[in-house]
């Protein structure tokens, strides 16, 4: 890969991806669209602190309005950008994007679809991953979570020497596996992201504190098992995420379920102090992927006929905190298990 590697969208995500590859010598150039932090990155470095050890790394940035000025056509292009801006930067950069150019989405949501209309199902590789991270300021991003395996694979299954080439060029910043069955990766992390983004972007509480109240576990449940249900009925097999089984999780099995309380335990202990994007993002009075999340979830299951009353109020309620008629609040949580018949069990 002679060309340009981009990774567009400089957040918490992309900064940690970029940088760490910049970091083992490769030559990265890092865009994003807040002025800001792209200036801080250019006269300062990036810094990455956290949960790994403090790291000041001298990158390549720009705005995104500056793509023009790389040094060639873009051979990989990182997405990291949030769901609702996907269309957008894609067709701002397809005019860039090398002939045997690839586009590797490192978002949430099932951005894939939407980056293969743009610029073709050939050009398209979806990953998966559990690095989490808050962009603190201009410059500064914070690690929540250490290090976790990537999964990255091509939309048609095939095991492909780019796909493996690429692998080692995320490496540096986690592990990267390449896998035969991205869509039920991305699945997964899709269940993953509407159980645990909204409840505890309703409530303020981090993962653990929303998997140790009462209330809200039992909510977390509720919107697992309706996800489960969507992705059974659409023929989907989910797998397990960095040892998580949210299949598990969404079980409706009666006999199943002091595994998926000691696996929801073994979640709250690895997800201390994790306050996930969604909360941040409400904090900071910006737009949410609740649409892209749970609002893609209950569309889906529109079509194949399955309810999903529990994520359906999530992106009601999520909507009304965006709009500034709901305050964040743990009595969120209490008024949507009253709205869905969800009891406070006995632990």
């Amino acid at each position: 890969m002679a060309g340009v590697i981009a990774v567009l969208g400089a957040g918490a995500i992309g900064a940690r991806l970029g940088g760490r590859m910049t970091a083992a010598g490769t030559d990265v150039w890092l865009l994003d669209g807040w002025s800001a932090h792209v200036a801080a990155m250019r006269d300062h470095g990036l810094l990455i602190d956290g949960a790994q050890p403090e790291e000041r790394i001298r990158v390549n940035a720009m705005h995104l309005s500056e793509i023009g000025r790389l040094p060639g056509p873009v051979d990989v292009a990182f997405l990291a950008v949030k769901s609702y801006d996907t269309a957008h930067v894609v067709e701002h950069l397809r005019p860039y994007l090398a002939a045997d150019g690839v586009v590797v989405s490192v978002q949430n949501g099932m951005n894939e679809e939407v980056i293969a209309r743009i610029v073709g199902a050939e050009c398209t590789i979806g990953a998966v991953t559990r690095l989490s991270g808050d962009l603190i300021g201009p410059g500064h991003v914070r690690a929540l979570r250490a290090s976790a395996p990537f999964s990255i694979g091509e939309l048609d299954g095939r095991i492909t020497p780019r796909l493996q080439r690429i692998a080692a060029l995320m490496s540096p910043a986690s592990p990267a596996e390449p896998t035969d069955d991205i869509w039920g990766k991305l699945w997964t992390k899709l269940v993953l992201n509407c159980t645990v983004n909204p409840a505890c972007a309703l409530s303020g509480l981090t993962v653990d504190l929303a998997l140790g109240h009462p209330v809200a576990r039992r909510v977390l449940f509720g919107v697992c098992r309706e996800a489960v249900d969507v992705a059974a009925a659409l023929g989907v097999r989910l797998r397990s995420v960095a040892g998580l089984d949210v299949a598990l999780l969404g079980t409706r099995d009666p006999a199943q379920r002091p595994k998926a309380e000691e696996h929801a335990d073994a979640e709250a202990r690895s997800s201390r102090g994790v306050y996930p994007s969604m909360l941040q993002d409400l904090r900071k009075g910006r737009p949410t992927e609740i649409e892209y999340l749970n609002g893609y979830l209950v569309r889906r299951a529109e079509e194949v006929g399955v309810r999903t009353l529990v994520n359906a109020a999530l992106v009601r309620m999520v909507k009304e905190v965006e709009s500034g008629r709901r305050p964040i609040a743990v009595a969120n949580i209490d008024e949507l298990a009253r709205e869905v018949g969800i009891a406070e069990a006995a632990r």
